[in-house]
């Protein structure tokens, strides 16, 4: 009776939990108890040893390790799309070609303009119309490069946000690392703390790519990857430590021109992808 009432609290304890993020259905393996009438030289012999019961061996989370990779793999790659999609349209609005108010509108008229003038130099409206459409070309570029410089402004904004998002994440996974381990060395699986530990996972793929190796008492490491030159000028992609168990080792974030912080909290300038 103990043992399914325990059951029991694990089954309310999975429908207390159906709305809440991250939370993996959990489920208590039942294992029978030590039989009694085991053989023994002052035992006589018995048709069968009689079973003691059931006990609750352990409460588990109903979660793969391997659809997790995938998924924050995918999710990582769908971001990073996404990302870039929100920007260059961005962008696309500033130029808004082809229209009658574009670059290239205003290029055209410009030329024109000039043929104007070429084939009737004296003619003082042929000059002012080469002037008239000079000034709306210089105009309609300055006005484009404010544009693009507003947006620049607001991924730095972004970047910068996004970087002590990143740091924040990472601190609470060291810290939920922590914990686990010492409920780990305590003889209990933390299902509770790992689901928290796991959302936390997923919030950071959406930001970059990461890998994670498993460590003694569910512990783990935390991987980014970078790109970098090598002596022959060769781009490739190297793995970077982000978490060693509870420790935070350096926190990164994948656009180029991040800003790198390293474990003493200095700043590290290096253009990454």
């Amino acid at each position: 009776m103990q043992a399914q009432q325990t059951a029991l609290h694990v089954v309310s304890h999975n429908i207390a939990n159906a709305n809440t993020e991250g939370y993996s259905v959990q489920r208590a393996n039942l294992k029978t108890t030590t039989p009694f009438g085991m053989p023994s030289l002052t035992t006589s012999a018995e048709p069968g040893q009689i079973g003691t019961g059931v006990k609750v061996d352990s409460i588990t989370r109903s979660r793969d390790e391997f659809l997790d990779f995938y998924i924050r793999k995918e999710t990582s790659t769908l971001e990073n799309y996404k990302a870039r999609e929100q920007f260059l349209s961005q962008i696309e609005t500033v130029f808004t070609e082809p229209s009658d108010t574009g670059i290239g509108t205003l290029l055209t008229r410009f030329w024109d303009a000039w043929q104007g003038l070429a084939t009737n130099p004296e003619s003082s409206t042929s000059r002012e119309l080469v002037r008239s459409n000079a000034l709306a070309l210089c105009e309609g570029i300055r006005h484009n490069y404010t544009q693009l410089e507003d947006i620049e402004a607001s991924i730095s904004d972004l970047i910068q946000n996004q970087v002590f998002e990143v740091s924040s994440i990472l601190k609470q996974i060291a810290d939920l690392n922590e914990q686990i381990k010492a409920v780990t060395i305590g003889g209990k699986n933390p299902n509770d703390l790992m689901d928290r530990r796991d959302l936390l996972l997923d919030q950071l793929s959406q930001r970059f790519s990461i890998k994670t190796k498993p460590t003694d008492f569910n512990g783990i490491e935390l991987y980014g990857y970078e790109d970098y030159v090598d002596e022959n000028g060769i781009t490739k992609t190297r793995e970077v430590k982000l978490i060693t168990d509870t420790k935070v080792e350096q926190i990164m974030y994948f656009i180029s021109d991040a800003v790198i912080t390293d474990s003493n909290g200095n700043s590290i300038n290096k253009k990454i992808s």
